[in-house]
C-alpha cells in the first residue's frame, strides 16, 4: 500500500504541474500520503450503528438479514452472506471514499483466494487484502495470495455452501487445488485500473473517452471493415 501511495501521489503532483494550460480537468481529490484507511467490518458497524454477528456462526445470514430490515434496505438478488456484506460496504463505506482511501481487511468470505487471519479487534476471520477507492470508485486491488491447498479447499467449500443456500450451482475447483498441492511460494497481487486513473486525471466522464481504441464494439467494427477490404 505504501508503494501505491508513493506512485499515485507522485503521479498526481506531476500531472497537475504539467496542466498549465488547463487542457485537462483532473480530480481535486487530495493525494497526500498516507492515504486514509477504513477497516471493512469496523467501517460498516460505525456507519450503520449495528454490530455485525460472528460471520462464521450458523445464524450469521439471518442476523445480517435483520440488519437490512432495520435499515430499510432492499435485499440484493440471491442474498448470500458475501453479497449482503458487499452491499453494506458499497452503501455505507465506499460512499465515504472521495479522497484516496484504502478499505482493508474484508471478511474472508468475500476474498476466498486471499490469505486470511483473525482480526485482533473484531475477532472475525478477515482477508489480507486492501482496495483503494477514489471518488467512490475502486482503482487498485492488493492482496496476499492463499498458498495452502488445505485452507483454499476450506474456503472453496464455504463458497459452495453460500451458493447452494440460494439455489445457485457451483463446484470446488479441483484443478486449482491440485496445482496448489505442487507448491506455491508466498505470493502477492497488485492490480490497478489504468483506465479509471485516466478518467480521474483528465476529467473524462465516460470510460470510452480514454480507451486507446474506443469501445469493444468500435474495435470489432473496424476489424470487420479491414477484413472485408
Amino acid at each position: 500500500m505504501t508503494m501505491t501511495e508513493d506512485l499515485l501521489s507522485g503521479m498526481a503532483a506531476h500531472i497537475r504541474a504539467l496542466n498549465t494550460t488547463g487542457t485537462l480537468n483532473p480530480t481535486t481529490a487530495n493525494f497526500t500520503a498516507p492515504f486514509r484507511r477504513i477497516d471493512f467490518l469496523i467501517g460498516i458497524e460505525e456507519a450503520t450503528g449495528h454490530k455485525l454477528p460472528n460471520l462464521e456462526s450458523p445464524d450469521a445470514l439471518d442476523k445480517v438479514h435483520t440488519i437490512f430490515t432495520e435499515l430499510s434496505l432492499p435485499l440484493p438478488t440471491n442474498p448470500t452472506l458475501p453479497r449482503l456484506l458487499d452491499e453494506l460496504c458499497s452503501i455505507y463505506v465506499e460512499s465515504q471514499c472521495i479522497d484516496p482511501t484504502f478499505i482493508i481487511n474484508p471478511p474472508e468470505c468475500l476474498s476466498p483466494l486471499s490469505k486470511s487471519f483473525i482480526h485482533p479487534t473484531t475477532k472475525q476471520r478477515v482477508a489480507a487484502r486492501g482496495e483503494l477507492f477514489i471518488e467512490t470508485k475502486e482503482v487498485v486491488n492488493t492482496y496476499e495470495e492463499e498458498n495452502s491447498p488445505f485452507e483454499q479447499r476450506r474456503k472453496f467449500e464455504d463458497q459452495l455452501r453460500f451458493s447452494k443456500a440460494v439455489g445457485e450451482p457451483g463446484e470446488v475447483d479441483e484443478s486449482y487445488l491440485e496445482a496448489l498441492e505442487w507448491g506455491l511460494p508466498s505470493t502477492g497481487g497488485w492490480g490497478c485500473g489504468v483506465d479509471r486513473l485516466c478518467m480521474l486525471f483528465t476529467g473524462a466522464k465516460r470510460i470510452t473517452d480514454v480507451l486507446p481504441f474506443g469501445n469493444l464494439r468500435a474495435v470489432t467494427r473496424r476489424h470487420g471493415q479491414s477484413s472485408s477490404e
